[in-house]
């Protein structure tokens, strides 16, 4: 027997520190327990996953299991989309989260545990999903992606390019040092944003251009996200650096909104550019620079849920 949506094509992602989140045995044993007809592709290197989804689009497959974290599904997405849109609009996809778990699913009001994820794979129940699609405009080199829960513009992406070059090893020992590090010597421009019929001009701390709502594992920080609704949650942090530390600081309980030195919108474009190149981190790790234009493409891939 099979799902609704033919063979499941299973893609394994890799931890940051390269290995397989799960081993093929963990997924055997999690997929027994359903009456899917399934193969297992695991990557073998970083950004396979890209290829490996786009190459299963490619070979008709309707149905993709992801196993691991945010990350492992953005690169899954980045395959799934062209330059227009979906490769196959009427793919379903469902996940099972590893030890790092996934932000995503949390928006979707599921937990991280392989086990409890393995039920959601059977049956025909599915929910329409949001993509966002950002484009780098000049000066900064020209590109387009995708990304599925969460850019930032300012001092997140300034701390994830610091994280970024520092090994995976250090941890969380790694991100403090990078958010210290980025607080004393991040300096916040003034700058502009655009969405749909309004615009935004003044110091920019930090934008946030949410599809989802939770990050950094577990951290309500965008709390009208939602990843079907075809808007972009916007969260302009005008403020200085000890608001942004208060900001951060309430989140954790989700009592940072609203704010004065925050701006809310929701959102189907954002344009976002400064005086001063701003960092941008896509999906928790950095992925270029302002100037750059954030839509939401409506529908993009259906998740079983």
């Amino acid at each position: 027997m099979t799902s609704p949506y033919g063979k499941a094509t299973v893609l394994v992602g890799l931890t940051p520190a390269g290995k397989p989140v799960l081993g093929e045995e963990r997924i055997h044993e999690l997929l027994a327990r359903t009456a899917l007809e399934y193969q297992i592709v695991t990557a073998s290197k970083p950004g396979d996953c890209t290829t490996l989804a786009r190459d299963a689009v490619a070979k008709g497959a309707g149905y993709i299991i992801w196993v691991g974290g945010d990350w492992v599904l953005h690169e899954i997405v980045n395959g799934i989309m062209d330059e227009t849109g979906p490769r196959n609009p009427d793919l379903v996809m469902a996940g099972i989260p590893g030890e790092e778990g996934s932000d995503f699913l949390k928006t979707m009001g599921m937990n991280n545990d392989p086990d409890q994820a393995v039920k959601h794979l059977e049956g025909a129940p599915f929910f329409g999903i949001d993509v966002g699609r950002i484009t780098w405009a000049p000066p900064a080199e020209p590109g387009f992606g995708y990304f599925i829960n969460m850019a930032q513009a300012g001092l997140a992406g300034d701390m994830s390019r610091r994280r970024g070059r520092m090994p995976r090893w250090m941890g969380r020992a790694g991100e403090l040092i990078a958010f210290w590090g980025s607080l004393a010597r991040f300096k916040i421009p003034t700058g502009a944003v655009k969405l749909d019929r309004r615009s935004y001009g003044g110091p920019i701390a930090n934008v946030v251009v949410a599809n989802g709502q939770f990050i950094r594992d577990g951290v309500r920080l965008a709390l009208k996200a939602h990843p079907g609704d075809g808007k972009l949650d916007v969260l302009i942090q005008k403020g200085n650096k000890r608001d942004y530390i208060e900001t951060m600081t309430l989140s954790l309980k989700g009592e940072h909104l609203p704010a004065k030195t925050i701006k809310e919108y929701l959102a189907s474009r954002v344009e976002i550019s400064a005086k001063s190149v701003l960092p941008v981190e896509v999906d928790g790790r950095l992925g270029g620079e302002t100037p750059a234009i954030f839509e939401i493409i409506p529908q993009a891939f259906r998740l079983k849920i």
